[in-house]
């Protein structure tokens, strides 16, 4: 596949957003009660990816900088002894600000239940789109098993999207809603979605994971497993992973989308569960009707190699 017919770009034909392979973890607890782990899961990140594959953060005042190793530890120590009069953490990591493949995404704050009521806290982490073809996916499934045991999210999912930075966020809106509703299997990497995710899962994803209080209101692991029979289930400690394919579906309506796999099931069996949302930021993008893109197609053949 042509990856860069996927990328949005602006006038000058800078990039806006790319196609990556990204993880998503959302947590409804406070900042103060995941930043160890979080520092944990960025650490097992950069161990798996490499520290060359980083090369600039963003600052403070919102610029770009040179990312190093003395960068990241301190970042860590701060993560791992987190202040108690702080409100909040965020991290933008990339291989490059326009976007690059490989990144880190941190946005937390303490979820006060006055000011932030529906807001969960997002960690992100990027590979590029090609990832898979050169690295063994059991590798990968190993690392990301992993790093949710270490971080315990509530929710989590993985698969292909449209990666953005928080400085290309709003400028990329319009390309990538233009690409949603093509490619199925894509999602829209728009960060601002934690505000309305506590409680909620997003949406049905290649990976997907749902810690105990989702198993509970899900109908509990018996349910889960009657339901996608099809699929790859893992027990962890800590919850549930659904592999809904055996590889990352592009979902690509033009060529009939058959790569879907159990996706339209995983997606049936968390509806109870997701996120109500009317738009992305942009008023003119039905998100509801993205959210329930799968609920009414048939699932397909779980092994969906050389499908996309």
């Amino acid at each position: 596949m042509d990856w860069s017919e996927l990328t949005v770009v602006d006038h000058d034909n800078r990039p806006l957003a790319v196609a990556g392979l990204c993880g998503f973890f959302h947590f409804d607890r406070s900042v103060h009660d995941i930043a160890h782990a979080v520092a944990e899961g960025i650490e097992r990140y950069v161990a798996y990816v490499g520290p060359n594959a980083l090369s600039v953060y963003s600052a403070a005042n919102g610029r770009w900088k040179p990312w190093t190793q003395r960068q990241l530890d301190k970042d860590l120590r701060l993560l791992k002894s987190f202040p108690a009069d702080h409100q909040g953490a965020h991290i933008d990591y990339d291989s490059d600000p326009v976007p690059g493949a490989y990144g880190v995404a941190l946005a937390a704050s303490t979820l006060d239940a006055q000011i932030e009521g529906e807001w969960a806290n997002l960690l992100r982490v990027d590979l590029p789109a090609t990832w898979l073809d050169d690295s063994p996916i059991e590798e990968f499934l190993t690392f990301f098993e992993t790093l949710i045991e270490a971080i315990e999210p509530d929710s989590a999912s993985a698969g292909f999207a449209f990666k953005r930075t928080e400085g290309t966020m709003q400028e990329a809106k319009l390309g990538v809603h233009a690409r949603l509703p093509r490619y199925l299997g894509f999602d829209p990497c728009y960060s601002l979605i934690r505000y309305k995710l506590r409680g909620c899962t997003f949406a049905a994803h290649w990976l997907n994971f749902v810690g105990p209080r989702f198993i509970d209101r899900l109908g509990g692991v018996e349910t889960i497993v009657e339901a996608l029979r099809e699929c790859g289930l893992r027990k962890l400690k800590c919850g549930v992973l659904i592999r809904g394919a055996e590889l990352p579906p592009v979902g690509d309506v033009n060529r009939g989308a058959r790569d879907l796999g159990c996706l339209p099931d995983v997606a049936r069996l968390l509806k109870p569960t997701r996120v109500s949302m009317s738009a992305f930021g942009e008023p003119n993008f039905d998100a509801s009707a993205w959210l329930a893109r799968f609920d009414d197609l048939p699932s397909s053949p779980w092994s969906n190699r050389g499908l996309s």
